[in-house]
């Protein structure tokens, strides 16, 4: 969902106009038509103004503005965790900030698991020729 839609959906949830959001942030119902439309891209500040109204963190409206396609990303793997994703919002700040540990958590096992499972070369042994050919080399001549 692009940023845009994402402010429409939040504005129509509250069961606001785009004329209420415009009073709400201080702007012209252009504006909010154009940000809706995605004609126009809010700048940060006015992102900031735009979630607080809106009463989401600003990096819900960040995420619905990334380019990078993750959110849609996690849409097309699991649509149940999207839609939790998207609800996130409406829980206290505390419960976001325990949301956010168990996420970090859960994604440092998975990288120690990735550590622990990769082989690594035995003592000894040479590193792979990959490795060494990034690795600088040492120089036999001194400068006197």
């Amino acid at each position: 969902m692009s940023l845009g839609a994402e402010i429409a959906r939040l504005r129509i949830a509250k069961g606001w106009r785009q004329k209420d959001l415009a009073a709400q942030v201080n702007v012209l119902q252009s504006h909010v038509a154009r940000w809706e439309n995605d004609m126009n891209r809010p700048r940060r500040r006015m992102l900031q103004k735009l979630a607080d109204a809106l009463a989401v963190p600003i990096e819900y409206l960040l995420a619905a503005d990334r380019k990078d396609g993750t959110s849609r990303l996690v849409e097309e793997q699991d649509a149940v965790l999207a839609e939790l994703l998207r609800q996130v919002h409406k829980i206290e700040p505390q419960d976001r900030e325990a949301l956010k540990t168990i996420l970090q958590t859960m994604l440092t096992k998975a990288q120690m698991h990735e550590l622990l499972v990769r082989p690594s070369p035995a003592i000894g042994t040479s590193p792979p020729e990959s490795e060494r050919k990034n690795r600088p080399r040492l120089s036999a001549k001194r400068s006197a």
